[in-house]
């Protein structure tokens, strides 16, 4: 399923179909455009929205299901595209940055979190000087630690050091059905226990609130189980407004004649 929406598939063909490139490649390509022409219908379907129905709003938010099937056809696509319409809008706008490279950049240098590639933050390091001091700890020892920095139910995420001078990564996730994705992190010095940097979500600026959490932002996970219903519920309706709007195009086609 997941080769089907990154890729259509076509990784799972090892000879290249157009040129050299690779197929996994071209099913990025192909799927990052869609989504791209997909973002700008929503867009443009907002925009024919609002001048018709602005004055008559309520009537733009209703279906008349007494009426013909045209008219009902014609409701449940106004009323339930804009519904769904922020949703698909964020499932759409933030897709394509695993399809093309320039779009990634370029959503982070519109959110002003940018960082060129390879460019890495300097993170503390624990004292080595100091092992002599402190008796051996275990991973309890750790999650006590941050529990005093993290007071409230969730699930942790334990980074053990790669070497003897570096941190003790902790990160934790709330718990709970309208539970926010984005975890907390700490890192504590894996002799003492002791923080050396904390990195809570909520204490950052929303710019980088939003680019930490493009991926939650894009499959609904931004406030748990909540939200992945409310992604489910606009993706159905996505799959009608193509039904719904081809009726009405071949409607006015017919009129047209």
């Amino acid at each position: 399923m997941f080769s089907l929406h990154r890729w259509l598939l076509l990784d799972r063909i090892e000879e290249p179909i157009v040129g050299e490139l690779p197929n996994r490649k071209l099913g990025s390509y192909i799927s990052g455009t869609a989504t791209i022409l997909f973002t700008l219908g929503v867009i443009t379907g907002i925009i024919i929205w609002f001048p018709r129905k602005i004055r008559n709003w309520r009537q733009g938010l209703t279906i008349k299901w007494d009426a013909n099937w045209k008219r009902v056809n014609h409701d449940l696509h106004n009323s339930f595209g804009f519904y769904s319409c922020i949703f698909l809008f964020m499932m759409g706008i933030t897709g394509p940055q695993w399809s093309f490279p320039w779009y990634k950049d370029g959503l982070r240098k519109s959110l002003g979190t940018y960082q060129p590639e390879g460019a890495k933050k300097q993170t503390p390091k624990s004292n080595v000087s100091s092992v002599a001091g402190y008796k051996k700890l275990y991973l309890e020892d750790y999650i006590k630690a941050a529990e005093k920095e993290l007071d409230y139910a969730g699930d942790y995420t334990i980074t053990l050091p790669a070497d003897s001078s570096d941190a003790i990564s902790v990160s934790k996730k709330h718990a709970g059905f309208f539970a926010p994705a984005a975890p907390d992190k700490l890192l504590l010095d894996q002799y003492s226990a002791s923080v050396l940097q904390r990195d809570i979500f909520r204490d950052k600026p929303l710019n980088e609130r939003i680019s930490a959490s493009i991926k939650a932002i894009h499959v609904g996970e931004v406030y748990g189980g909540f939200t992945k219903i409310l992604y489910f519920l606009a993706s159905l309706v996505a799959t009608t407004l193509p039904i719904t709007g081809t009726l009405i195009w071949i409607n006015k086609l017919k009129k047209g004649n």
